[in-house]
């Protein structure tokens, strides 16, 4: 296969090299002409382990180095050059001229090409700069793609060849094709996904990995209040619980990741009064914890932001009769402490629903907590199907998961925890 790689820096060239290795015929360009020279001498501009010997094993299969793009036909085009954040937002400078020259070199040409950002860039982007080709080039000559890379700083060339997934985020079947055909000697995962939700992935697995660092720290500065706590030790014991480690099953994802699920935020007994806790600890010691407070800022807020769905049709007046469905807060409890189902349902009524509720175990206790009256309560929650224009799924009960089959319930069904996926 044919590939241009625009750009050398850090990305363009280990991705060029490593193509080059898996046979492809790869030539990389870039505007430097010192850059350019180095590379061709087998000296890259950078260091990295064991990019050395990868270009030099590169230049002797054939890979080509130049300031400009050849005057040959190429099935895929890489743009890997920078998006810089300039006062705060992303300068997109590079990659338009990359992009201009691209629409230049395939205008004359008939040959099918897959244009793929690997540029971190943001949700949205790639969809916003396939309008620009498109004004360039007929549609039905190129396929835009959004292929995130995740190369480790000192461990690049090994993810480059060995990496543990690969995104692929595109609406045009014939990219996905040309690209799936580039990539077929790696034996990871494929994941093919919308280009906005590939943008997004870059983004969030660095959000994720700077929050971990971030936390990290703010709970070493609480603990540097107190001699007789020895963080590390703290920490390497936290990491012990189970749900960190891999499961014996062969499942490479270990069973914490469930805490990243997006829904209605936690309850319990636990989460709630010990962040607080900790959080006032801080505070008398003076350390500045803005990850704790923010942790229960977004927590306090998150049962009402995923009912506006709902609230924007009862404000319409489309909906009135709101049936939600679990109390405790979680399955398999009938503990109601904390329970994000009494934000909701306290916020469905002020906003004029007529609201419903059912619990397999927890409805008595929940009533008696949070001083509802029994009449809210409805014994057989198929019962309420008819009666009820919406339903909330808040407690992912068993009971309830034969919501999520096909024309099961007509009307509006809201699911913030994502249970009916499962």
């Amino acid at each position: 296969m044919r590939v241009a790689v625009i750009g050398c820096g850090y990305v363009g060239l280990i991705s060029a090299v490593i193509l080059t290795k898996e046979g492809h015929q790869v030539c990389a360009i870039d505007s430097s002409a010192h850059v350019v020279q180095k590379i061709r001498q087998g000296v890259p501009p950078f260091f990295e382990p064991n990019l050395k010997e990868r270009l030099d094993e590169a230049l002797d299969k054939g890979f080509g180095i130049s300031e400009t793009l050849p005057d040959e036909d190429f099935d895929v085009y890489m743009l890997t050059v920078g998006t810089p954040t300039v006062n705060g937002v992303q300068d997109l400078g590079q990659i338009k001229r990359a992009l201009k020259l691209i629409t230049n070199h395939l205008a004359p040409r008939e040959n099918f090409a897959a244009i793929v950002i690997k540029s971190t860039v943001a949700p949205g982007t790639t969809n916003m700069l396939e309008k620009v080709v498109a004004e360039a080039l007929p549609r039905g000559r190129f396929g835009m793609c959004m292929n995130p890379e995740f190369l480790r700083e000192g461990n690049a060339v090994e993810d480059a060849e060995l990496p543990d997934r690969i995104v692929l985020g595109s609406s045009s079947k014939q990219a996905i094709d040309l690209l799936q055909k580039m990539y077929q000697n790696s034996k990871c995962r494929k994941f093919i996904v919308s280009p906005a939700t590939a943008e997004m992935v870059k983004y969030m697995n660095n959000a994720l990995l700077a929050s971990l660092i971030s936390f990290s720290n703010e709970m070493s500065n609480i603990a540097s209040t107190n001699l007789d706590i020895k963080f590390i030790d703290a920490l390497g014991i936290v990491l012990s619980d189970k749900r960190w480690q891999c499961k014996d099953d062969g499942s490479s994802v270990p069973s914490v990741a469930s805490y990243l699920k997006p829904g209605p935020g936690y309850g319990g007994s636990c989460f709630p009064k010990d962040v607080q806790a900790l959080t006032s600890y801080a505070q008398e010691k003076g350390v500045s914890v803005p990850i704790l407070e923010a942790i229960e800022k977004v927590n306090s807020e998150q049962a009402v932001k995923v009912l506006k769905p709902l609230v924007d049709k009862i404000l319409a007046g489309e909906v009135l009769r709101v049936l939600v469905l679990g109390l405790s807060f979680k399955e398999n409890t009938s503990d109601v402490r904390g329970s994000v189902s009494y934000p909701i349902i306290r916020h469905l009524l002020e906003v004029g629903a007529d609201v419903r509720a059912h619990d397999p175990i927890a409805a008595e206790e929940f009533c008696k907590e949070y001083s509802f009256n029994s009449e809210i309560i409805i014994k057989d929650w198929r019962s309420g199907l008819q009666w009820s224009q919406a339903i909330v799924l808040v407690t992912p009960w068993s009971d309830y998961i034969e919501l999520g089959e096909t024309n099961f319930y007509k009307g509006f069904l809201l699911d913030p925890r994502s249970a009916l996926l499962r």
